[in-house]
């Protein structure tokens, strides 16, 4: 057992030290300091929050969504100012998490001639992303659904949704 102090700290190592020579004793200890004062790498954030909002030039509902690099509470910040800038109003958050994975967007009809927007976010798989949104949509007494976006919080650009052969299958 290697023994040595840090900052006041005792700190061990489960080596062998009767088997080191000193120059192999440096190195440990070189890399035991270098592990003890870097921090570790932080991962990235895969937060997610959607908000819609009634947008004066086309008359109707719209939404914005914000992915990846934040705090769950900064993206529903950002896709809430994101509606404020676009001069849509009175924007509210419908879905948000702070995990990681794919999210969709799906507008539905509730038979009242007004758009819906249903939302699945952290999901594994874009095909889960997809179904969760659709049955939320279905929950909230929607039909005729459409995949309005997918994207990856952790990815770069929203999915081209028109590339996707499995998407042809619904």
């Amino acid at each position: 057992m290697l023994l040595f102090d840090v900052k006041d700290q005792k700190v061990k190592l489960p080596i062998n030290a009767s088997v080191l020579n000193a120059s192999s004793r440096r190195a440990v200890v070189i890399a035991a300091l270098c592990m003890w004062i870097i921090p570790p790498v932080p991962t990235a954030q895969g937060s997610s929050a959607v908000a819609v909002a009634f947008d004066p030039q086309v008359g109707r509902l719209s939404f914005a969504f914000w992915k990846g690099g934040a705090s769950e509470k900064k993206a529903q910040e950002r896709a809430i100012r994101y509606c404020q800038s676009m001069g849509w109003l009175h924007p509210r958050v419908i879905h948000s998490t702070s995990r990681d994975g794919y999210g969709a967007i799906v507008s539905f009809d509730k038979g009242d001639n007004k758009p819906h927007f249903a939302a699945a976010l952290a999901a594994e798989t874009p095909k889960q992303a997809i179904s969760g949104a659709l049955q939320n949509a279905k929950a909230a007494g929607g039909r005729y659904a459409a995949v309005e976006t997918l994207w990856n919080d952790v990815g770069g650009k929203p999915i081209d949704l028109r590339k996707q052969r499995w998407l042809r299958t619904w």
